[in-house]
Parts: structure tokens; C-alpha cells; sequence
């Protein structure tokens, strides 16, 4: 959950059994980060996330790694990747939470660019090792979704979509990103999965 209770935002863990109430737990973020991404397992017996700090429009995008041996206690900082050499982005960037592939960690993540009309937001790939996170195997060169239609377009905030998260169906070998639409609606994607993860990697 990503609060604003200090007067900057900051990620606060918290637990709940039922999606009405909430049990919150701790801050564990440091404040100016709007994005912290749990990998969903551990790794080499610690949990990791993914974090974005600064997180401010004035800041440049950066997306690092950190480590916990229990969910509440964060270290072992570093940055992973910065905003990548793609033509489709400039400016900020953020995680969602890690998928597992047999090719390594899936993320799927957020991209804006500045032209004339104003900034577009985007949606792209890139590919973690599965044993050393800290490790990009590659980045999507092109943008997997942009806006085009009407509602991505035209809303509260034009010209954006922005990944929400991401489900892997591995039996069908497919991809399905929630996505918000203009900041005004949710809206559902389908991709080929290995198609993805291949595109990260070429």
C-alpha cells in the first residue's frame, strides 16, 4: 500500500484475509517511493522487491533491488536498472511484481516519454536472472502497449496506461496485464508469454 501519511509517499506492508479489512503491519520504504514489487518467493533464503525510489516527476526513473529476512527489516540496496537505452522512454519508470519463466524473472513495468503534446505513459518488459536479481538479462526494445484507444487517450490523466500487474497462465503459455486506462478505468491485455519474455531478450 502505498500511503502518503508523512508527507511523502512511502510503502507500508500489511496484511488481510478477506479484501475488506486491513491489518497494517509496517513502513518498509523509505519515504519518496511510490512503487515497492514483492518477488513472490524467496530467493537463496531471503525475500526481495523491487523498489522506486524518488518516485517523483522530477526525479529520474531508477528501479533497485532490496533483500529481507523477514518482510519488515529491508537492506542490501542497489540499483538495477536505470532508465533503459529504448527510444520509448525518458523519463520515469516502476515496477510490478516479478514473474517466474523458465528464462528468468518476467517484470512488467511503466515508461513515459516528453514529446511536444505532453508525456505518454507506456507499458514494456524486462527480464531478471533467477538466482541473481540484481542481474537484467534484457529490456523490450519497443513498448509491449501504448495508448491508441479512446479510453487510454482521454481521461484523468491523457495519453497513459499504466500496468496495474500481471498474471501468468503457463499451461496456455499466456500473459494477462491489468492496466489502467487514462487513470480511468481497468482495463485487461492478453500477450503470448514466451513471445514476451523473447522480446525482452532480443
Amino acid at each position: 500500500v502505498c500511503t502518503y501519511d508523512f508527507g511523502s509517499p512511502c510503502m507500508i506492508l500489511g496484511k488481510t484475509q478477506d479484501f475488506k479489512s486491513y491489518e497494517r503491519i509496517e513502513v518498509v520504504t523509505q519515504p519518496q517511493n511510490r512503487g515497492a514489487s514483492l518477488f513472490p518467493e524467496k530467493i537463496n533464503g531471503k525475500y526481495m522487491k523491487l523498489d522506486r525510489p524518488g518516485g517523483g516527476s522530477d526525479c529520474p526513473g531508477t528501479i533497485w533491488l532490496s533483500t529481507s529476512p523477514d518482510l519488515v527489516h529491508w537492506g542490501g540496496f542497489r540499483p538495477i536498472l536505470s532508465v533503459p537505452s529504448a527510444t520509448w522512454i525518458s523519463g520515469k519508470i516502476g515496477p510490478t511484481p516479478p514473474i517466474r519463466t523458465e528464462a528468468g524473472w518476467l517484470v512488467i513495468f511503466h515508461g513515459t516519454r516528453t514529446s511536444a503534446s505532453g508525456m505518454y505513459y507506456r507499458i514494456g518488459a524486462f527480464l531478471l536472472d533467477l538466482e541473481e536479481p540484481w542481474k537484467v538479462l534484457g529490456v523490450t526494445k519497443r513498448p509491449l502497449l501504448e495508448p491508441k484507444e479512446d479510453y487510454e487517450l482521454h481521461g484523468y490523466c491523457n495519453d497513459c496506461v499504466f500496468p496495474c500487474g500481471a498474471i501468468a497462465d503457463h499451461e496456455r503459455n499466456e500473459l494477462r496485464l491489468y492496466y489502467g486506462a487514462a487513470d480511468t478505468r481497468v482495463a485487461l491485455a492478453t500477450a503470448c508469454l514466451s513471445d514476451v519474455v523473447e522480446a525482452c531478450l532480443g
